[in-house]
């Protein structure tokens, strides 16, 4: 999830388009804009502002502006999506455990010796000429109260803050009942916390996330109460962006978008995000058939498909019209992934659509470093991947640097 793009539109010139009556017709620029994206799109996107900088001795080219994940997997995590990207396996690595189940087999992590690599990797990174944008992910980013807080701590310092521009947070939301756990979000001046729900019906998004049964975000009460703490906050000014997969299982429809995105503007949010599935490697660099890849391959619900039906030409004038209700506003377009963005009923609806092909062309074939991710083992990498494209190795034993946070 990269914040990676170049933008079609400015954001200001669709907000003046943004109309309240249902029936709109759609610019000649608009409709030219998307015949090119949608068959063109992982061609689109042409990197830009690429930065020198040496970490541990070696010089690296970085895309200005590019986002840093100190990956999250300190814990299991407290829920067990069917379509979880964790816990896919590697076809060239067929006997290494899955992401997923790391933190279930290995010592566990001493949270003294990561946050002295951490901070000793962060020295590093002050020298960047530019700001880094922060996106906390990997498995359960608040499952362990005590990692995610030192995190914040750490990023607060007054000698830290300044490395970062926009932070985010990507969760289920299984900590955010944790009043310590928002007060240090709040303190860290995360911006945006991105939450995960399938479904607007309990039930429905359970057989999807699986949570435990003591986490009780689980139930659609206290997920409620506590997104409605969030959106009416005064002193913790953080967007809530709803992040939906589509499946068959789940939200598959035009009309269950519509009713999702009404539900979710009861408690304030104003952005939800529609994902498809990943698009899968195939191949020396693919997946394994198993029980996860099974489920993603079942339950595909295609991006364009949805799309085609918000943005088409009339059957009868032949005029490209937007779906009654719905006003498309613009397209992004990054290394890995394209997404159409529009307005429905008050709320901004996102349809995403990402390639883990495209992702590992860009990997391959640019000497760029488009993304960079802090491994819990000590290694910084351009990709998701801690044993590959890797860019510096932190120790987890060595000795924290003088500085007193």
């Amino acid at each position: 999830l990269l914040i990676v793009f170049v933008s079609y539109r400015k954001r200001s010139e669709h907000k003046k388009r943004i109309q309240t009556h249902k029936f709109m017709t759609v610019t000649a620029d608009d409709v030219k804009e998307l015949q090119e994206l949608r068959s063109g799109k992982w061609n689109r996107f042409q990197p830009v502002n690429l930065v020198p900088h040496t970490i541990q001795g070696k010089e690296h080219q970085l895309r200005a502006g590019l986002t840093f994940t100190p990956y999250a997997d300190s814990s299991p995590c407290t829920a067990h999506c069917h379509f979880c990207s964790e816990t896919l396996e590697r076809t060239s690595l067929p006997n290494e455990p899955t992401p997923y189940d790391l933190p279930k087999i290995r010592a566990p992590l001493s949270h003294k010796n990561y946050f002295e690599a951490f901070q000793n990797l962060l020295e590093e990174f002050r020298s960047i000429p530019f700001t880094l944008g922060l996106s906390i992910s990997g498995l359960e980013a608040t499952a362990d109260a005590a990692w995610i807080i030192s995190l914040c701590d750490m990023l607060s310092h007054p000698r830290y803050q300044p490395i970062f521009g926009e932070k985010v947070l990507y969760t289920n939301g299984s900590g955010l009942v944790n009043d310590d756990i928002v007060a240090a979000l709040r303190r860290a001046g995360v911006g945006r916390i991105e939450l995960s729900r399938q479904h607007n019906n309990e039930a429905v998004n359970q057989k999807i996330m699986r949570f435990g049964n003591k986490v009780d975000i689980r139930k659609n009460s206290v997920y409620e109460q506590v997104v409605r703490d969030l959106t009416a906050s005064t002193d913790f000014p953080c967007q809530i962006k709803n992040s939906c997969i589509l499946t068959k299982a789940g939200i598959s429809s035009i009309e269950d978008i519509e009713e999702y995105a009404r539900w979710a503007s009861t408690l304030g949010v104003g952005l939800i995000v529609f994902r498809e599935l990943c698009q899968l490697s195939t191949g020396e660099n693919g997946f394994v058939q198993n029980r996860t890849k099974t489920w993603i391959d079942e339950n595909r619900v295609a991006m364009e498909d949805l799309a085609a039906q918000l943005v088409f030409p009339d059957p009868e004038t032949g005029i490209w019209r937007s779906k009654d209700g719905w006003q498309y506003l613009q397209s992004t377009v990054g290394y890995y992934y394209y997404n159409e963005h529009y307005e429905f009923s008050g709320v901004e609806i996102i349809l995403e659509v990402s390639s883990y092909n495209a992702l590992q062309d860009a990997l391959d074939e640019r000497d760029t470093v488009d993304k960079m991710v802090f491994h819990s083992s000590g290694t910084l990498t351009s990709g998701w991947d801690p044993k590959k494209n890797i860019l510096a190795q932190f120790s987890i034993s060595q000795s924290c640097s003088s500085v007193d946070w």
